[in-house]
This record gives structure tokens, sequence and C-alpha cells, in this order.
């Protein structure tokens, strides 16, 4: 009698279940109809139809999700997609899924479980002084270098010790750092010319025109009462030529100031030439007043 009746019950429950299966599906298919037509509504011309359409797909909420989602991606509409996206914003806004928040969230509230396993904070880096890094270091050098290094450190500290002197007994007072930037040493027939002779850089060739391959040597440096500032040369000149001879380097001026010559240099952007006398035939210096303060009406300065 029970095994007969099995199979009876069982129908039973089937066919009572069925309709209400048979009802939920309908109720599903006619929101997702409902959604879809509001979603068609959202591009409506009138702007309070829109509106509606809009509040009704965000009052379905989840439900109205896939046709939204569907219509921001597919619809050829700038207004659907704009107002599907605004409405899937405030649906999930409104309505946050079911998943669980962050372990580190529940952790702080106190929420897990008992058997599930705490993440455990990194620890904090030790603070390091850098006096005992260094000291760490120098273990761990070998004595040679460990020599070399506290004589380094002890020039240093000479050099501050030297610099603060300095400091306090400088033309501009105590606490005022003066630089001095020095030039390159002079070679041997510089240091007789007494000039600082060096190439044109290529900024100053192109201003006065003159090609790479073009002769000439720029004054960096001149010392007063030199044979160079003899000759009448200025402090940034660029000489072109001694006697019609190129000079290209400090050795074609070696016979500067031993014989009468022409010495043919660019002086602002002029090219001039200047009469050089010899040793005996040189005019006399007025010693009666400072070698800057000379006057230059006797400057043999002849302008072609």
């Amino acid at each position: 009698m029970t095994y007969r009746l099995a199979p009876v019950l069982i129908a039973a429950l089937v066919l009572g279940g069925a309709p209400a299966l048979v009802r939920a599906q309908d109720a599903s298919e006619k929101t997702s109809q409902d959604a879809d037509k509001l979603v068609q509504e959202l591009g409506n011309d009138d702007y309070q139809k829109r509106d509606d359409a809009q509040r009704k797909l965000e009052a379905l909420g989840r439900k109205a999700l896939p046709a939204l989602r569907k219509a921001e991606k597919e619809s050829k509409d700038a207004e659907i997609r704009a107002r599907a996206h605004e409405a899937i914003a405030n649906i999930e806004k409104a309505s946050p899924d079911d998943r669980p928040p962050p372990r580190r969230d529940r952790e702080q509230k106190g929420e897990v479980e008992p058997g599930e396993p705490r993440i455990q904070p990194l620890p904090e880096p030790p603070s390091l002084d850098p006096n005992d890094f260094f000291k760490d270091f120098d273990k761990g050098m070998p004595e040679t270098v460990q020599k070399m290094l506290e004589r380094v450190r002890k020039q240093f500290e000479e050099m501050d010790r030297e610099f603060e002197r300095e400091k306090s007994r400088g033309p501009n007072g105590p606490n005022v750092r003066v630089f001095q930037f020095g030039t390159r040493s002079r070679t041997p027939l510089e240091q007789k010319l007494g000039a600082t002779l060096d190439p044109p850089p290529p900024a100053l060739r192109a201003q006065l025109d003159l090609s790479p391959t073009d002769a000439g040597l720029l004054v960096n440096e001149l010392s007063p009462g030199s044979r160079a500032w003899k000759a009448g040369i200025k402090p940034y000149d660029v000489i072109t030529a001694l006697d019609g001879k190129a000079v290209r380097t400090v050795n074609d001026l070696s016979d500067l100031g031993s014989k009468e010559a022409k010495l043919e240099v660019i002086r602002k952007a002029k090219k001039e030439t200047l009469l050089v006398h010899g040793p005996s035939d040189a005019p006399p210096a007025d010693k009666g007043q400072d070698e800057g303060d000379k006057p230059e009406k006797k400057d043999p300065v002849r302008k072609f």
C-alpha cells in the first residue's frame, strides 16, 4: 500500500508545484519585457517620459540590470546609453550585492569566524640610525679601505674648517659664502704672452660668421702689462692673423711683441688691425697712472 501511494504523492507534489513555477517564470518574463520597454522609453522625445522611464527602471532594482547593461553597451542612441549608465550606478548604490565585505574589514569589526585564518600585519621596519649604518658598513670593509676612507673624511673636515675660517674673515663679512671658480692653467707659451687663448665656441663662431675651419683664437684672460696686453689685445678679442698668417694655435703667436707686426682681430663683431710695436720702438708707459686707468689715445688701432 505504501509503495502504491508514493508515486501518487510525488505526482501530486509535482503537479501542485508546476503552476507556481510557471507563474514565477511568467512574472520574470513580464518584468524583463517591462524593463526592455522602459529602456526604449529612455530615448523618448518627451523629456518627462524619459525621466519617468528611468525612475521606474531604478524602482525595479536589480531585476532591470540585465536590460540596462545591454542597452549601455549595444544601444545606438547616446541618450539611452547615458541614462542606462546613470540608472545602473543608482541601482547598485541603492541595493548593494550580498557579497561579504573584505576580510580585513570583518577582522576590524570582530566578525571573523573562529576557525578562519587571520591576516597577520607586517611588522614595522626598525628605525635605522645613519651613523650606525656607516659604522656597520665600515666594519665590513678591508682595513686598507677603512684607512683610505678615514683620510678622505679628515680632508673634508679640514676643508670645512678652512671654509669657515675664510668665511668669517672674508671681505664680505661673516656668514657670507663666497665661491671662486678657477680657470685652466696656462701653457708655458701662454704664460710668456700673458693671455689664456682658446678656440672660439660654436655659438660665438656662429655669431661672427666663422666656419669651423676658419682661423681664430679667443682671448679668455689677459694679464695687465704682459706682451699680449702691450700689443693692444683686449679680453674677448678673437685673434685671426699675425702679419697675414692665420692664427690657429698659440704657437702661431710665439713671435708676438718681438718685432713690429700687424695683428688682425675681431672686436665687438668688427674686424680691426692692430699695429704691434717691437721691443725697441714701444711707446713708453705713463708711470704716473695706474695700468688699469691708462688712456687709450695712443692705442694704434686702424679699422678696415
